[in-house]
């Protein structure tokens, strides 16, 4: 389970140490499902998309709640694009 995790978190994780934790974390709990389920890999991929259903609906809140103009002085960014675009590879 340790080691299927920390390969799901490095893979996931873009080299960077907090991520690295979270996603390990998940690919650990995703392997004790896999094994639970007496190894059905479905329940897993309806696991793996309601975590990112609900990653995205926290990144979209924070956008919207976003001041844009204190944003983009920190950013640089012109755009809204760019600025969400920034905003995301802080995360």
């Amino acid at each position: 389970i340790f080691i299927n995790g920390l390969l799901f978190g490095y893979l996931h994780s873009g080299n960077s140490l907090v991520p690295l934790a979270y996603y390990t974390l998940f690919g650990m709990v995703l392997g004790t499902i896999y094994l639970l389920s007496k190894h059905d890999i479905r329940v897993n991929s309806v696991t793996h998309m309601l975590a990112n259903l609900g990653y995205s609906g926290w990144f979209l809140a924070k956008i919207v709640t976003l001041d844009y103009a204190k944003v983009n002085k920190v950013t640089g960014s012109k755009n809204i694009v760019n600025t969400v675009i920034k905003i995301q590879s802080w995360f």
